[in-house]
């Protein structure tokens, strides 16, 4: 069909145009040709090309839009067309099953959106080549393995729920482009979750994701030495939570210039904080002159619940450990009261390697009739090395 116009006269108002209903005819046949000539609407197997010795071969620059679960046997799909799109509304309904011994995809490129799949004995990817792999909302709900992905230009899964993989996870090799995991969750694994492998890339970017893997499972293997990463390319690892039963990294050095760690829970030297208490403290603090600040005694009795690229002692200091120089915020609670018919005001700071920060002052005033909590609260640069007391 050729493109169709719609009249709109001469002058504004001139009534020489076509007429509403005639126009949105109009609108409507013209969206159509474009949107049907791209768009495959998906309910059954039989929605898609017709498959060759189990392969289906999706066509180029198509969108197949799935509508609930999709069951295609022991198929799979082969995207080497490229610029091929499954997409969907919701990735715990809209999936593909499939009983494939191979990989659910092969090719170089594919883009998921919003779409789930269950390969029960199968992997997911068998992907080479320098393409696209683009997964926003893809959902893998059980598999055998996810696969291999090799010298793709860039691999990109975000947003996703990964669970029941029960051998390994995905192994890249090659020379890549980018490699991104961002916001996605990975549970009952068993194996290595993200497996680098041979791999390099120009960046490589492990961010805001919980990987929760079985005993024995290893969520994140990196090669040593930065040779996954290329001469001036970047890796980041930051923001995740390791938290189930297996090893979070293998390779990891926080030491290697081209890897950025922070702010990952559950892995040693790379979640930056600390905490630590004190019950009750017969010692006292001699304040011999007023208005010159002296470092509370703890007597030797603090205790350091959570010591992550910090260190803590026993007298209460806090000494930071970690490679990068960071800006943190520091917190103190202090019970207290004055001695009975008293009312005394204390003023509270933070010294850093031994040098009061009046920066930090907190004043409070106590009275023995009330006890009750004094919060201390600053923000300070640290670099490895600097201590912190009150």
């Amino acid at each position: 069909m050729a493109q169709q116009t719609i009249g709109i006269g001469t002058v504004a108002n001139d009534g020489l145009g076509d007429p509403l209903r005639t126009a949105m005819i109009k609108v409507n046949d013209n969206f159509d040709e474009v949107y049907l000539s791209n768009v495959v609407h998906v309910e059954t197997a039989a929605d898609f090309p017709t498959p060759a010795a189990n392969v289906i071969t999706l066509a180029a620059g198509i969108t197949y839009r799935l509508s609930g679960e999709v069951d295609i046997g022991d198929d799979r799909f082969d995207t080497s067309a490229g610029n091929i799109s499954l997409v969907g509304n919701n990735p715990n309904t809209d999936k593909i099953l499939t009983t494939t011994a191979g990989a659910l995809f092969t090719g170089a490129s594919i883009r998921c959106r919003n779409v789930g799949a269950t390969v029960a004995s199968g992997s997911i990817f068998d992907m080479s080549g320098l393409g696209v792999i683009s997964l926003s909302g893809f959902f893998v709900l059980g598999c055998d393995t996810l696969g291999t992905v090799s010298a793709t230009g860039l691999f990109s899964w975000m947003n996703a729920n990964i669970t029941a993989m029960s051998t390994s996870g995905i192994a890249f090799s090659g020379i890549c482009r980018s490699i991104i995991f961002d916001s996605c969750s990975f549970s009952d694994f068993e194996g290595t979750a993200i497996d680098l492998g041979t791999a390099t890339a120009s960046l490589i970017r492990i961010d805001g994701n919980r990987l929760s893997g079985n005993a024995g499972s290893t969520s994140i293997d990196i090669a040593p030495s930065s040779a996954n990463i290329i001469a001036l390319g970047e890796g980041w690892v930051t923001n995740n939570l390791f938290n189930g039963d297996g090893t979070a990294t293998v390779g990891a050095d926080s030491g290697d210039d081209s890897w950025t760690y922070h702010d990952n829970a559950g892995l040693a030297n790379s979640f930056r904080g600390a905490d630590g208490h004190i019950l009750g403290n017969a010692t006292a603090t001699v304040i011999s002159t007023i208005n010159t600040p002296v470092a509370v005694n703890f007597n030797s009795s603090f205790i350091g619940d959570l010591e992550s690229s910090f260190t803590v002692d026993t007298d209460g200091c806090f000494t930071y450990t970690g490679d990068t120089a960071i800006a943190t915020q520091i917190t103190a609670s202090v019970f207290g009261n004055s001695a009975s018919g008293t009312n005394i005001g204390y003023r509270f700071y933070f010294a850093k390697n031994d040098i009061v920060d009046v920066g930090s002052v907190s004043q409070e005033q106590y009275d023995s009739s009330d006890p009750h909590s004094t919060s201390v609260s600053h923000v300070t640069q640290l670099e490895n090395g600097d201590e912190i007391c009150l």
